[in-house]
This record gives structure tokens, C-alpha cells and sequence, in this order.
């Protein structure tokens, strides 16, 4: 099963009705969480597109309540090879951050999805590149792509969830869905969104930022309530959205 956003239906929901509704202005509730987005930057993309994957990256970034001791983002691209452009812990406020995701540079090349995923694991998710996952703080990763990886992804994608990271999956035009369903934790309909263009990343953003957000509320307070030795769950009365 799939989240698709479509042209006649570009904010079509992909939360169960007893969900939290984030609001479209961004998810300043979700305190605490470490982000990092795997960005295809391959060459059946090009730079008119990924202009576009850019303006995607802000739109969603910019509803994060970036900051040390809140919300970390990092970033990673690909292509034949990965390169970390964001560790972790290279920007504790947003507007630097934002900033610099204005002038991410495109390279071109392959599609080498496995390799990227397994370089994110090694190389992002640690204590040194600021990971806080030993504190308890969920680590989450979106990759966004447009094609088939040229490598494979199955053990790379099982071996980043086993290590503890939230995988969300975004394909955009030629996007392999049974790839994106490989790759992304379960079960798919919570985790994979597909659309047909680059255009249309827009009318996506609603949907992933209220998927990350309800995520990262509802995995804190569950933390929050079995620490205190009570049922684990969600009032959502308690919860309080800007």
C-alpha cells in the first residue's frame, strides 16, 4: 500500500482519522528528534529538478524547531557515491541551515541507494557526527529519489532500521515502488509517498511534514508515559500544536 499525491488530490491525507493533524505552517510541537534526508542527486534528475528537491527541503526544514538541544537535521546526497553536507551537528538554528540548503550542489551520476544508505548508518547516525540516539532521541531518515538504485538496498535499508532509524521513503516520476517499499520501515502506508513529477513535491509537504511530526509526538510521549511506569499511548488532549 502507498501514499500517493496526485494533481486532483494534492492534500490527501495518509494519517488514520484518529491521528494528530499537524498544521500546514510546520510542526514547531515535534521537541525533540534527529533528521537526516538521503537526496538522489543522480543525473536522470538534472538541475532543473533538483532545483525543485531544494525548494522541497526548505519547505520542509522550515517547519522544524531546529536547534541543539531540539531538532537536528543532517544531509546527505548521492549519486555513485554519498557525501555528508550536514552532520548532525553542523547547524543549531534554522536560518543558517536553510541557507545553506539554498546553494546544495548537484553533481550527477549513478543511483547508488544501498551505498548511500549503509554511508548514512556509518557516518551520520553516530555520537560523533551528533547523533543522540544513546539519550533516547528518535532518529529518522527520508530518502527522496526518482529512479532504481543501480545497487542493492534490501540488507542496506534492514541494517539502518535495525540500528534504530525511522525510514521514510519519497519517490518522485520513475521511483521503483517495491524499492521504496524495501527501503522504508513498515508497515509502507505510513512510511512510502510517491508522486508522478518534481512539481508536484509541493503538495506532498503537507502530508510528510504531519507523518514526521505525529511520529516524533507520539514516539516522546510514549517514552515519556512508560518511563513512568504508565500504559503507553497518546492523549492527544494533552498535546498542544502551533
Amino acid at each position: 500500500i502507498i501514499s500517493v499525491v496526485s494533481s486532483s488530490h494534492p492534500e490527501s491525507e495518509c494519517l488514520s482519522d484518529n491521528e494528530i493533524m499537524i498544521p500546514f505552517t510546520g510542526c514547531k510541537a515535534a521537541k525533540l528528534a534527529d533528521f537526516v534526508f538521503i537526496v538522489d542527486e543522480s543525473g536522470s534528475i538534472g538541475s532543473e529538478n533538483f532545483d525543485l528537491v531544494r525548494s522541497f527541503l526548505l519547505s520542509i526544514v522550515s517547519g522544524l524547531d531546529v536547534g541543539d538541544k531540539r531538532v537536528r537535521v543532517g544531509i546527505v546526497t548521492y549519486s555513485d557515491r554519498a557525501t555528508a553536507l550536514v552532520y548532525l551537528n553542523s547547524f543549531n538554528e534554522t536560518d543558517s541551515l536553510l541557507n545553506f540548503i539554498k546553494i546544495l550542489p548537484y553533481r550527477g551520476g549513478g543511483t547508488n541507494t544501498g551505498a548511500a544508505l549503509d554511508f548514512t548508518r556509518e557516518n551520520i547516525f553516530t555520537e560523533d557526527a551528533g547523533s543522540r540516539k544513546d539519550k533516547g532521541v528518535q532518529q529518522v531518515a527520508v530518502v527522496i529519489t526518482d529512479g532504481e538504485s543501480q545497487d542493492n538496498v534490501t540488507e542496506a535499508a534492514a541494517a539502518l532500521r535495525r540500528a534504530g532509524v525511522t525510514v521514510y521513503a519519497v519517490g518522485v516520476q520513475n521511483a521503483n515502488e517495491a524499492e521504496l517499499n524495501q527501503i522504508a520501515s513498515h508497515p509502507p502506508n505510513k512510511h512510502v509517498f510517491i508522486v508522478d513529477t518534481f512539481d508536484k513535491l509541493k503538495g506532498l509537504k503537507k502530508n510528510l511534514q504531519r507523518t514526521l511530526c505525529y511520529n516524533i509526538i507520539h514516539q516522546a510521549v510514549s517514552v515519556s508515559t512508560r518511563r513512568a511506569g504508565i500504559k503507553e499511548g497518546v492523549d492527544q488532549h494533552a498535546l498542544t500544536l502551533s
